[in-house]
């Protein structure tokens, strides 16, 4: 390039210019040439640690503004290593002669063999004149020579005050364009701008950019590295603002104090957006919210990312599996940012707001805290969608880092969704009120479709100092925590609950369909709170499968009550501690909604205490007579004969037919109805049952006492319904064969899950008692004899029974017949033998009671068994069955 046309890059002094030659075909920046104009010496531009000299400052700017961004015509003339001289003519005219006319440079007389200007002659000719106009260096005024000097403010020296120049340059609070000459492109985002006309030299970074650098050698003796595109990008801003006017608007300084971020304004348009669109440069988040344009920045990037354009020619857009866009019911709120939502698939998600960033909640586990202002977050977004239906935008997909883990997604994904109710975005109310902010991605990240109105909104919590931005101390927030506490502790705050028959509350956590974790913020206090009058399947736990339909129920409760707001009303308070009473959701009484479902079964003796007690009867009704949940396999009939047997023991002075399944001992005895259909259908069942036993659910040990389930019976290996009575040893129980009576020791293995359906049936063996009389336990004096004779008297025959009481517990009080026999009652003769006494309780007036009196009287008379040692009180004979039950356990 010894000569030709080029385009005026820029100017460095009044007597050197930088060309630029045009692109090579190859592609990437065109040639450039620095050149210094012939036979010419003007003043030398001042640095940090230098003044200008006079007339400097005018000289660079005359040939700047005649000639940057200008086709010119040049030539070198002579070279002097490392610098190339030669003439430059815009036009016809030779800028030399022109800067020498003004005064602003002087003609250099070149040494011997050095070369000089074609038109040396001229410029000395035209110099002449100059003196002696006085122009420029001629002028002998040193006051005018002064006046040219500058004073440059540099940054990084001690009269440089970042913050200040950027709060002098606003007017009415925002920045205003400042003017300025782009003096140095160090790369594509950091220019030095001269800022007139205060002369601060100041070192200008793009708000919300940055372009590839330029690596500083390890060794003073190594090459600068480029980054990739580094140099295309930096010739893009050198050939469009490299000693341009412009205008400058200096929008804010970094955390360090001293580095000014901003935006130049050019007649053109704006170089960061234009940057940024050409794929030369990427948005850096941080500093975006410096600028006004930083939705202009994103477009930018999102064009050139579609186009592959530079930086983004590897660029692949995250591809969202599955429909991106769909409507769902919230079910849990986890914190302010992430959310549990069931979809239309049905399917359970979590999913985690995008681009927002809520503080964190603790973990008691672990020990930690919650962040501040994490609870209102969280309480924020509950109030707003807490079990209402919304649609859910999946906006990108993230792997969790090693050692993360997140309960559930698709796929072991993090799905980053925005939430809408209501066309309102529930990310943006949240960074709104200022409990939460916004996410800071890097430019390759992907990040919500709605960034821009999420850093709106930022912006606007933090001018009005809410939340995480305010300078106040978050609230505290102290409850009362109740669960797993004694009912001492609990009954302190029963009557605060029952004073208002309706008390407002929130579902914190469900256990189990019909136990929840509930906050009662009027009491500051959190309850373990149970429906009353229903009971609910178990549900599965990890490691451990529940109840048929035990997850139903669970995830019913979840749906219409957790984290929603609730009335509950308390009727009491149980032994553990639980409040038990009636929950009002949003769809209705819980309880209600749970029963007409199938997912749960009413409780006789509760349900009839509460005063929706119709209701819940109802309720259960409908699901049985549509089998829905655990009435799948209901039979009416078969419950209708079991009622109508219950309705018939219920009754005073009933005469039914009996048989004996099992003798406790000389006057406790489980027996079956004669005629009754209800053991024949429980058989059946369980015979079913027995078919597939082995692939049924065992119990969770320890299990609990009163626990119904199926047990495997020791004696014929057959399949029966039974209830745990106690833990003998490990992994041992004691079962009660409710169906039949008899007792067992079974291993845990022999214990398994039992359809709720076949469970509900009312147990078939009838517990009795003979009437009127006291019979020796088997571990008292003469037991065995009585029940030895009673087995006698009573096993395998046709009784006939007259049912004169029951008790709190249901235990029938029977005077027992032998049907084939017309003789005496079997409770006469145990007493005739001396085997019983009779109850001093028993009604005088019974003519029955009268007869057994007198033969007490004869027994007695003949010292038969329990009368060997005379007539001994009630008293007496109560302390004697003490120490016969304590001499049987010592002896055990």
């Amino acid at each position: 390039m010894a000569s030709g046309k080029a385009v005026v890059k820029g100017v460095l002094s009044g007597d050197t210019i930088l060309l630029q030659g045009s692109a090579p075909a190859s592609g990437g920046p065109p040639p450039e040439k620095q050149l210094t104009l012939s036979s010419l010496m003007a003043p030398r531009l001042g640095r940090k640690d230098a003044k200008d000299e006079p007339f400097a400052w005018p000289a660079r700017e005359f040939l700047r503004k005649k000639l940057v961004g200008k086709l010119v015509t040049f030539r070198v003339d002579y070279v002097i290593a490392p610098r190339e001289y030669g003439s430059v003519y815009l036009g016809e005219e030779n800028v030399a002669c022109s800067i020498v006319a003004e005064g602003l440079a002087k003609v250099k007389q070149g040494r011997s063999g050095q070369g000089q200007s074609p038109a040396y002659e001229e410029l000395v000719r035209l110099e002449q004149l100059a003196q002696q106009d006085n122009k420029g260096v001629w002028n002998k005024d040193p006051g005018v020579s002064a006046t040219t000097i500058r004073d440059v403010i540099y940054s990084g020296t001690e009269e440089f005050n970042a913050n200040d120049l950027v709060e002098n340059s606003k007017k009415g609070g925002r920045p205003h364009p400042v003017p300025a000459i782009i003096e140095q492109v160090r790369d594509a985002s950091t220019l030095r701008v001269l800022l007139l006309p205060t002369m601060h030299n100041a070192l200008l970074y793009l708000s919300g950019v940055q372009a590839p650098g330029f690596k500083k050698p390890d060794t003073p003796e190594g090459q600068e590295v480029a980054q990739p595109f580094a140099r295309e990008a930096k010739h893009f801003v050198e050939s469009r603002l490299l000693h341009r006017d412009v205008q400058v608007l200096l929008e804010g300084v970094d955390k360090n104090q001293h580095n000014v971020h901003g935006t130049i304004v050019h007649p053109q348009g704006n170089i960061s957006v234009e940057l940024v669109k050409a794929g030369l440069a990427k948005v850096v988040d941080w500093s975006a919210r410096f600028t006004p344009v930083a939705d202009q920045l994103r477009a930018a990037q999102r064009h050139a990312q579609r186009e592959r354009a530079k930086l983004w020619h590897d660029f692949q857009p995250q591809e969202i599996v599955g429909t991106k866009e769909f409507n769902a019911r919230v079910l849990e709120i986890f914190s302010g940012d992430q959310i549990a939502v069931l979809d239309h698939t049905g399917s359970t998600r979590r999913v985690f707001l995008a681009s927002v960033r809520a503080p964190k909640m603790g973990n008691a586990r672990k020990a930690e805290k919650d962040q501040p202002w994490s609870w209102e977050s969280k309480e924020f977004i509950r109030k707003k969608i807490a079990g209402k239906k919304v649609k859910v935008v999946i906006e990108y997909v993230k792997t969790p880092q090693p050692g993360q883990t997140i309960a559930e997604g698709r796929s072991g994904e993090m799905e980053f969704a925005s939430i809408f109710v209501d066309r309102n975005n529930i990310g943006e109310q949240l960074v709104a009120a200022g409990l939460a902010n916004v996410a800071r991605h890097r430019a390759e990240e992907p990040r919500s479709e709605w960034y821009e109105a999420l850093l709106a909104a930022e912006k606007q919590a933090e001018s009005s100092k809410k939340g995480v931005h305010s300078d106040r101390e978050p609230p505290v927030h102290h409850f009362n925590d109740l669960m797993g506490q004694n009912q001492a502790k609990a009954k302190q705050f029963e009557p605060y609950l029952k004073r208002e028959r309706q008390n407002a509350a929130v579902v914190e956590y469900v256990f189990i369909g019909n136990r929840m974790k509930v906050r009662i913020p009027k009491e500051s206090c959190m309850i373990s709170f149970i429906l009353a009058g229903i009971r609910c399947p178990a549900p599965s736990r990890p490691g451990q499968p529940g109840d048929k339909y035990g997850d139903d129920a669970l995830n019913l409760t979840k749906e219409f009550a957790l984290q929603q707001d609730v009335e509950v009303e308390v009727d009491t308070v149980d032994k553990g501690g639980n409040f038990i009473g009636t929950m009002m959701t949003s769809r209705g009484n819980l309880a209600v909604l749970l029963l007409e479902a199938g997912l749960a079964s009413t409780i006789g003796f509760s349900a009839d205490q509460s005063r929706f007690s119709s209701e819940l009867y109802a309720a259960e009704g409908r699901a049985k007579r549509a089998r829905l949940g655990i009435w799948e396999n209901y039979d009416e009939a078969a419950e209708k004969a079991m009622r109508e047997m219950s309705i018939s023991q219920e009754k005073q002075e009933e005469v039914v037919n009996f048989t004996i399944t099992e003798i406790v001992d000389g006057g406790h005895f489980f027996c079956h109805v004669q005629g009754d259909s209800g053991i024949q259908n429980i058989d059946n069942k369980m015979r079913a049952f027995s078919m597939n036993a082995e692939q049924a659910s065992h119990l969770k040990e320890p299990i609990k006492k009163g626990t119904l389930c199926a047990a495997k019976f020791t004696a014929d290996d057959n399949w029966y319904r039974a209830k745990v009575d106690s833990q003998v040893g490990d992994g041992e129980y004691k079962v009660l064969f409710i169906d039949y009576g008899n007792s067992d020791v079974v291993n845990s293995q022999r214990l398994r899950q039992l359809d709720p359906t076949i469970l509900a049936a009312p147990a078939q063996a009838r517990e009795c008692k003979l009437a009127y009389v006291k019979v020796p336990s088997l571990n008292d004096e003469f037991g065995e004899d009585a029940a030895v004779m009673f087995h006698q008297l009573a096993w395998g025959k046709n009784l006939v029974a007259k049912v004169v009481g029951r008790d709190a517990t249901g235990v029938l009080s029977c005077v027992l017949f032998d049907a084939d026999n017309s003789g005496e009652g079997i409770n006469q003769q145990m007493v005739q033998r001396g085997l019983g006494r009779v109850d001093k309780r028993a009604p005088s007036s019974d003519s029955l009671v009268a007869s057994l009196r007198a033969d007490e009287e004869v027994a007695k008379r003949d010292r038969a068994y329990v009368w060997s040692y005379g007539d001994i009180s009630d008293e007496e004979d109560e302390e004697f069955s003490k120490d016969s039950r304590r001499k049987d356990r010592r002896n055990r």
